[in-house]
């Protein structure tokens, strides 16, 4: 297998971030050895601490026997030093031994890259021509109906608007990607009289790049008293396979202002969840028993009433918008508190849902991946999903080659 050196040629899904602390080498580069690779067919994202010239943006993975596989590296300043961010193929026959080269500022023409635009109420990720995502972050009382809580919506691959709900259409409260709880201080799902509301982007702690980009948001949830009460920073890094493939990684802390808070709610009605457009509810906006979503599970998962699903860690979600087809694999980190439930609904609403509780000073910590492809090139058998979760959750292994 062989990889061009073009940031635009990185290819197929998927992921995982690990890190190590690296030193730099001789000018030769950084010498690293990678094992552990995943058995399937999908790359790896992986981000490493590293020590890198100053003003040094890119590189290459080159390997050492092989001078044709270079893998395109973006890097980052960091407070330590820096961090290079990479896709490794998934190859069991791939090389072990690779040196990590640093390109000199404007040594070769700029690749496409991700970006951010911001509108009124609104964010966009775009990279080069393309838009990614757009974040709904307006806070209006006026209009709380509208915007009683901040959301992110996924655009469609061909530029042709998103593959998400928004306000309206059936449950109104079913927005994009989505989170939200049940607590003693009222249901930041619904949101009937309380609200969450977007409170800043942490820009000192974004980035943007050919490979990934990273952006920081901080909620409050405002009680019926107009008081905060919890307050969630999403932390999502979005990775761009190719064209027709996206891997968006989520990391949510939960912090609370007041006290102990009661995570709670039901598997329908709380957690991290996707809707996808209402489109996918079919004619029947009332009940919505004609959904047009089928689902892909694990082979251990159970079934209860009311499509609730135990021993369940992930879920894909088949659907068409606009004569497209779509695959969204949701993800729940073996990390995140357990028992866990899955909700799936035909009409696209999906996602795991935990009880649990916050105390002051003691934030929770959450991890999710969702994997966005061309429906086309997705799966059936629930194996190919499994794999990818098997590389959310089992790093690889990076470490510095001894001279």
């Amino acid at each position: 297998m062989q990889i061009p050196r073009a940031f635009a040629t990185c290819v197929t899904v998927l992921a995982l971030s690990f890190w190590v602390p690296i030193t730099r080498a001789d000018s030769g580069g950084i010498k690293l050895k990678i094992e552990n690779l995943p058995a399937g067919s999908i790359p790896t994202p992986v981000s490493v601490s590293i020590q890198a010239p100053d003003g040094a943006k890119t590189g290459e993975l080159i390997s050492s026997t092989n001078a044709l596989l270079a893998i395109p590296v973006q890097i980052q300043p960091s407070s330590e030093g820096a961090t290079a961010y990479w896709l490794m193929p998934a190859n069991k026959n791939l090389p072990s031994e690779y040196t990590l080269t640093f390109d000199a500022p404007s040594s070769k023409p700029a690749a496409d890259a991700f970006r951010f635009i911001d509108g009124d109420g609104f964010r966009d990720l775009v990279y080069g021509d393309h838009k990614i995502t757009r974040g709904m972050i307006k806070w209006d009382p006026k209009d709380r109906a509208n915007t009683f809580k901040p959301f992110t919506h996924v655009y469609a691959f061909n530029g042709d608007g998103f593959i998400t709900k928004g306000p309206g259409g059936l449950y109104t409260h079913h927005r994009g990607i989505f989170f939200g709880f049940k607590t003693q201080y009222g249901d930041f799902w619904h949101c009937p009289d309380v609200h969450q509301e977007h409170e800043k982007y942490l820009t000192d702690q974004e980035f943007t790049g050919p490979v990934v980009a990273r952006e920081v948001a901080t909620n409050i949830w405002v009680g019926k008293d107009n008081k905060p009460v919890v307050r969630d920073t999403r932390d999502v890094k979005t990775w761009r396979i190719t064209a027709d493939q996206l891997v968006i990684d989520y990391d949510i802390t939960v912090e609370s202002l007041k006290g102990e808070i009661n995570l709670g709610g039901d598997p329908h009605h709380a957690g991290f969840h996707f809707r996808a457009d209402n489109e996918v509810a079919g004619a029947d906006q009332k009940a919505g028993s004609t959904g047009t979503a089928k689902y892909v599970r694990p082979p251990q998962a159970t079934s209860r009433p009311n499509d609730f699903w135990d021993n369940e860690n992930w879920v894909a979600s088949l659907f068409t918008v606009r004569k497209q087809p779509y695959v969204v694999v949701h993800m729940d980190d073996s990390t995140n508190p357990r028992p866990i439930v899955y909700s799936t609904r035909s009409y696209g609403r999906f996602g795991s849902f935990f009880t649990g509780m916050v105390d002051e000073g003691k934030p929770l910590h959450l991890k999710y991946r969702l994997i966005v492809m061309d429906g086309a090139k997705g799966f059936d058998s629930p194996d190919h999903y499994a794999a990818m979760y098997h590389d959310f959750v089992s790093p690889v292994k990076v470490t510095v080659e001894e001279k």
